[in-house]
């Protein structure tokens, strides 16, 4: 978690709304159309076997939670301590997620394992992800030259 604020407190209804902020691993498998391996007819102007390919895509995305927490006491006295009920959870689903967003991780084809699909630095070569991303197409290390 990178961070929270209580953004709503009911002391009659006990409950808390707590907005978070977190950093998440997503990981989605995809498949692509794999255009190299497969063949296209000329004479019926259509593919004549088409082929996909497989990939596992790891990103990690800072997102928003907003919690709704619900607590009671076991007993009124000064010394109990509340119990915590999550009531419900929002999650900020509309996450736009690029190669920029990938981590260390990147993109494995599945099919092609010795295949690495990754966005190159054009200065070093190295491969670009969320964690060294100098936010203008450079890694960190190069992006302050340009």
């Amino acid at each position: 978690m990178l961070s929270s604020v209580v953004i709503d407190y009911n002391s009659e209804e006990h409950e808390i709304v707590v907005a978070l902020k977190c950093l998440v691993e997503i990981v989605i498998n995809c498949t692509f159309f794999d255009l190299e391996n497969s063949i296209w007819d000329s004479d019926d102007k259509e593919y004549a076997t088409m082929e996909y390919g497989l990939i596992k895509e790891n990103h990690n995305k800072k997102i928003e939670i907003v919690a709704r927490i619900h607590y009671e006491y076991e007993n009124e006295d000064e010394d109990s301590y509340p119990e915590f009920e999550v009531d419900s959870i929002e999650v900020d689903t509309a996450q736009k997620l690029t190669q920029r967003t990938l981590n260390s991780k990147g993109r494995q084809i599945i099919n092609y394992p010795d295949l690495i699909w990754e966005n190159y630095c054009p200065d070093c070569g190295c491969g670009l992800t969320w964690e060294n991303d100098g936010g203008n197409g450079f890694c960190d290390k190069c992006a302050p030259n340009h």
